[in-house]
């Protein structure tokens, strides 16, 4: 039987360990400087002006929470898209007895979870059945913020902030 003499291997020398290091580290710190770059430039970063501020004005926050707590009004809404592509939303109130309030105003904006660019304010106008109702165009599907706010004649203020998801038709 022959012997065949193999060829020695490669030494493993302290440069091809500096090598190996340098470029496995090399390969995370670039592809860590990708997700920032991505990350910084899908998100603002900012959920209001001055933190500070919003601080000083959480006391009246809470009070007003009770007090519209204490209203018992009930709130539905709902987005849809009509077939010609609008987005219309409807806001139905109704007060402690279940019986529809009218005489409201309201307010919306939709509000793009990643980026304010998109932000849509919606104009809620009173339809005569008593519901709220306004139109929004160009009006991407998928996942949206409503932050809402309608007020009585009397001056009482609801205010909510929903999480809502618009179809493709």
């Amino acid at each position: 039987m022959a012997t065949r003499k193999l060829k020695d291997p490669k030494p493993f020398t302290g440069w091809t360990v500096l090598y190996w290091i340098s470029g496995f580290f090399g390969v995370i710190f670039i592809a860590n400087i990708i997700f920032i770059w991505l990350a910084l430039g899908s998100f603002p970063g900012l959920e209001v002006d001055s933190a500070y501020k919003a601080g000083q004005t959480y006391g009246n926050d809470i009070v007003q929470a009770r007090a519209q707590a204490d209203l018992g009004w009930t709130v539905t809404i709902s987005l849809d898209r009509a077939s010609d592509g609008v987005a219309t939303l409807s806001v139905e109130t109704l007060n402690s007895d279940g019986v529809l309030l009218t005489g409201l105003k309201g307010e919306a904006i939709l509000k793009h979870p990643t980026t304010t660019e998109a932000d849509k304010p919606v104009d809620l106008s009173e339809t005569e059945d008593g519901r709220l109702r306004g139109r929004a165009d160009d009006l991407a599907a998928g996942n949206w913020i409503l932050d809402l706010v309608i007020t009585d004649q009397s001056g009482n203020r609801f205010k909510s902030r929903n999480k809502v998801f618009l179809r493709q038709e």
